[in-house]
């Protein structure tokens, strides 16, 4: 009877972990304008977006990413899966897509010293997420340290990472 329980147990969890979706996952590619290659993820992708990080400290830590570009899905019929939208060029929509930032236009150019992140989501898997930074006419891959905080009475307060009750 203990034999039959443990390996009833053993096929409900593999059959629970392998009907997860894996995560997005994507790499940065080129020069200025960067290219995205996502190639991982079976999901269809839903939305793309590039933020600029700006390191000023009198801004709130909430306010320190600002959203330059953002592709989302015309509709659940529209969304590509990652094998058929392959790679994403910064500021050209793909086919089945719009541009919701800016709402008209293009996006700014990237610009060198600056540092940006991307984060790319897609249905029922973790998104992809990646900082980096255009340097020598290229997108390289970078690491940002944004700040932890906490809100209390309204107020944002910066802490050390790795605190418990902290937001991200």
């Amino acid at each position: 009877m203990h034999r039959k329980l443990i390996f009833a147990s053993s096929i409900a969890c593999v059959l629970l972990l392998s009907s997860c979706e894996p995560a997005t996952r994507a790499k940065i590619e080129g020069g200025n304008p960067p290219v995205f290659s996502i190639w991982s993820g079976t999901g269809k992708l839903w939305m793309i977006s590039i933020i600029e990080y700006i390191g000023d400290k009198s801004l709130k830590p909430s306010q320190r990413d600002h959203e330059l570009w953002r592709i989302d899905a015309d509709g659940t019929e529209s969304a590509q899966y990652p094998s058929t939208i392959g790679k994403i060029t910064y500021g050209i929509v793909p086919r089945g897509y719009h541009q919701s930032v800016p709402s008209a236009g293009a996006p700014p150019p990237l610009t060198p010293g600056k540092y940006y992140s991307y984060w790319i989501a897609s249905e029922n898997g973790m998104p992809a997420r990646g900082d980096f930074e255009i340097r020598n006419g290229s997108a390289l891959a970078a690491t940002i340290q944004r700040p932890c905080y906490r809100e209390e009475s309204g107020k944002e307060i910066e802490l050390p990472c790795g605190d418990s009750d902290v937001n991200r």
